[in-house]
């Protein structure tokens, strides 16, 4: 399985948050599926909160995007966070995307504690973090959708 991971810029998201898609296509160098462009909210917010995010790419297909939510914190931790798009789901696309989010946070030095918050209900999210190496240490409240579990990890084992 390989993917890749393409840098989602300011401009990009900027094209995608305001519908542009065919300016982030020439950007991309890859064709964007229209439920990847479909979510412009979301491409607003990362537009604007300087957190670093990246397409999920197989072959030139945009299978999903993955990121860090910030930079490592003061006690070294650094939160990933993925989606990828339902057509393209339970290929390990999101395994792979977070093993390459592990290596990106391995070569920052700041980096000490990968941390992964995801719903008690996504069996699916639980299996691809268990499998890349996270367990379980207590839950957090979200103030927006409640409980979810925290799972940690070193950023290389």
């Amino acid at each position: 399985m390989t993917v890749r991971l393409i840098d989602l810029t300011v401009p990009i998201l900027e094209a995608l948050a305001g519908g542009e898609v065919t300016s982030a296509e020439a950007a991309l160098r890859v064709a964007v599926p229209p439920d990847f462009a479909a979510e412009t909210g979301k491409w607003e917010f990362f537009a604007s909160s300087g957190w670093p995010i990246h397409a999920v790419v197989r072959d030139d297909t945009i299978v999903g995007d993955a990121g860090f939510k910030g930079a490592p914190d003061s006690a070294g931790a650094v939160e990933i966070g993925y989606a990828i798009l339902e057509p393209q789901r339970r290929r390990g696309y999101a395994t792979a995307a977070v093993r390459l989010l592990l290596d990106i946070a391995a070569a920052e030095p700041n980096a000490r504690l990968v941390r992964a918050v995801i719903n008690p209900d996504n069996a699916a999210s639980i299996a691809v973090v268990t499998r890349t190496g996270f367990t379980q240490h207590g839950e957090v409240m979200d103030p927006q959708e409640g409980r979810h579990l925290l799972f940690t990890r070193p950023p290389r084992i």
